[in-house]
C-alpha cells in the first residue's frame, strides 16, 4: 500500500511538471511571420514600370536621341550659312600709321610730293566706333562628303534605335522574371506560414495527449523540435520573398524600399498570341502609373 501512494505521488508530480512543460511550448516565443504587403501589382504595370523608369533603357533612349540630333547636324551642311558679326569700342581720333600704308595728309610743293606734319595727338576726346559684317555661304558640290556623314549618321541613328529596342526587351524579360520568381516565393512563403500553423496545432494535440498520460516527454520534444524547424523555414522563406521583392524593384528602377502586393493576370487577352505578347513592348501611351 505504501508504495502504490508512492507511485501515485510520483505520476502526479511528473505530470504536473509535463503541465508546466507544455504550457511554455503552446506559446511561441517568436511572433507570426509576416509577408511584405502594399498596394497591388500586375506584370502589366511592373513592365511599364521598367520602361519608364529603368536607367538602362532611359540611357538607350538618350542615346537614341542624341544620334538623331547628329543627324540633323549632319545635314545641316547642306543649308544656307548666314554669319553676322559687330564690334563696338570707345576710341579717339587720333592718327595711327601702320606698316605700308600711305599717308592721306600730303602737300605738292613745287612738284614735288611732301608729308603735312603729324596732326595734333589728343586723349581727351573719344568717339563711339561700331562696325558691323554679315556674310553668307552655300554648299555647292564637295565631293560628297556632307552626304556620306549624313548617311553615316543615320545609320548611326538605326543602330541606336535597335539598341534601345533591346535594352527594353531586355528590361521586359528581367522584370517578367523577377515577378514570377517573387510570385512563386510568396506562395512558398505563404505554405510555410501555414506548415507552422499545422506544427503549432500540432503541438497543442500533443500537449493534450502528455496531460493524459497519452504520450511520453520524447514525442513532446520531437514536436516541439518540428515546429521550430518549421518556423526557421518560414524566416527563411519570408527573407528570399523580401530579396525578391528588392530585386523585382530593382528591375522596375524603383527604390528597394517599396513593397508590393502581387496580383497574377493573364498574360494574354484570349484570341491573342502568346508569343506576341511574350515578344511585344508595351506602349508608351498606355499612361503611366502612379506607384
Amino acid at each position: 500500500m505504501p508504495i502504490l501512494l508512492y507511485m501515485t505521488l510520483m505520476a502526479a508530480t511528473v505530470a504536473q511538471a509535463s503541465v508546466a512543460q507544455t504550457s511554455s511550448a503552446t506559446d511561441p516565443a517568436a511572433g507570426p511571420v509576416t509577408l511584405p504587403t502594399g498596394p497591388a501589382l500586375t506584370l502589366a504595370q511592373a513592365e511599364q514600370n521598367a520602361l519608364k523608369h529603368q536607367p538602362t533603357v532611359r540611357q538607350a533612349e538618350g542615346q537614341t536621341e542624341a544620334a538623331a540630333g547628329r543627324v540633323e547636324e549632319a545635314r545641316a551642311g547642306y543649308l544656307p550659312q548666314v554669319a553676322a558679326n559687330g564690334t563696338y569700342e570707345r576710341t579717339t581720333g587720333n592718327f595711327a600709321s601702320r606698316p605700308g600704308a600711305v599717308p592721306t595728309n600730303l602737300m605738292t610743293m613745287n612738284g614735288m610730293m611732301i608729308t603735312s606734319p603729324p596732326p595734333t595727338i589728343s586723349w581727351t576726346k573719344t568717339f563711339d566706333l561700331w562696325s558691323f559684317g554679315l556674310t553668307g555661304s552655300q554648299l555647292i558640290y564637295d565631293f560628297n562628303a556632307t552626304a556620306d556623314k549624313w548617311r553615316s549618321a543615320s545609320w548611326s541613328r538605326d543602330s541606336a534605335e535597335s539598341s534601345e529596342h533591346v535594352a527594353m526587351l531586355q528590361a521586359l524579360l528581367n522584370v517578367r522574371r523577377a515577378y514570377f520568381t517573387a510570385r512563386a516565393q510568396r506562395d512558398l512563403a505563404r505554405v510555410a506560414e501555414e506548415a507552422v500553423t499545422n506544427q503549432q496545432k500540432h503541438l497543442d494535440q500533443i500537449v493534450d495527449m502528455v496531460r493524459a498520460g497519452m504520450k511520453s516527454q520524447i514525442d513532446l520534444a520531437t514536436q516541439k523540435t518540428a515546429l521550430a524547424n518549421s518556423r526557421v523555414q518560414a524566416v527563411v522563406a519570408e527573407n528570399t520573398y523580401a530579396a525578391d521583392l528588392a530585386l523585382l524593384n530593382q528591375t522596375m528602377g524603383l527604390p528597394s524600399e517599396s513593397g508590393f502586393e502581387l496580383i497574377l493576370r493573364a498574360l494574354y487577352m484570349p484570341g491573342e498570341s502568346l508569343d506576341n505578347r511574350l515578344f511585344a513592348v508595351p506602349s508608351q501611351q498606355e499612361g503611366n502609373l502612379v506607384v
